[in-house]
């Protein structure tokens, strides 16, 4: 009888656990990165992208790649030389997975994603869908006026997993940051990279 429940138990958990992507338009196709979407008309997100996916994100007119990953995750200087190698900017934002991201580190990504000076902009994770569906998420909260449930349920569609609690918990009560901190965090970002 208990193996029975445990069987019911693990089905509801695997049906939960299936990403279901929103729906809206068709997102274009980039050969070489995982997990590609488009946000709006300046954001692209996806999963860390091959030498193709590069490629790809140049000839859609990216400048500035913000790449989500820590420097034990794989090569930071071999990713902005790859990046640089094609006329974009790179942008190093280490997040960790499964614990919450600080205010700072996001409000100086989401600075990047609303600076007229940094896009078309890219940002990936390793996946695509954990740290990267929370800078989203917080992104459509701030930018878009979107309540928190439905950034975080778009996140989800997008394939954030069940046990990323710190990230989920995180979007559920994100506040925007005020206009002058994202302002500053512009300047900061263009005064050290440009």
């Amino acid at each position: 009888m208990m193996r029975h429940y445990l069987h019911i138990f693990l089905l509801v958990v695997a049906l939960v656990s299936v990403p279901i992507r929103a729906k809206g338009a068709a997102d274009p196709a980039v050969v070489g990165i995982p997990n590609f979407h488009q946000v709006n008309g300046t954001i692209y997100r996806g999963a860390q992208p091959t030498a193709q996916g590069w490629a790809g994100l140049e000839r859609l007119g990216v400048k500035t790649v913000i790449d989500l990953r820590r420097q034990g995750e794989h090569s930071i200087k071999d990713e902005q030389q790859a990046v640089e190698a094609v006329g974009m900017h790179y942008v190093n934002v280490p997040m960790s997975g499964i614990v919450a991201p600080t205010d700072d580190t996001i409000f100086k990504v989401l600075a990047l994603l609303q600076s007229s000076r940094a896009g078309p902009v890219f940002v990936h994770c390793r996946r695509g869908v954990d740290r990267t569906g929370a800078v989203i998420a917080c992104y459509r909260i701030a930018h878009d006026g979107w309540g928190n449930q439905k950034a975080l349920d778009e996140a989800k569609a997008y394939g954030m997993h069940w046990f990323e609690l710190g990230l989920k918990s995180y979007i559920l009560r994100f506040s925007p940051p005020p206009r002058r901190a994202s302002a500053e965090a512009v300047r900061t970002w263009a005064s050290e990279s440009h």
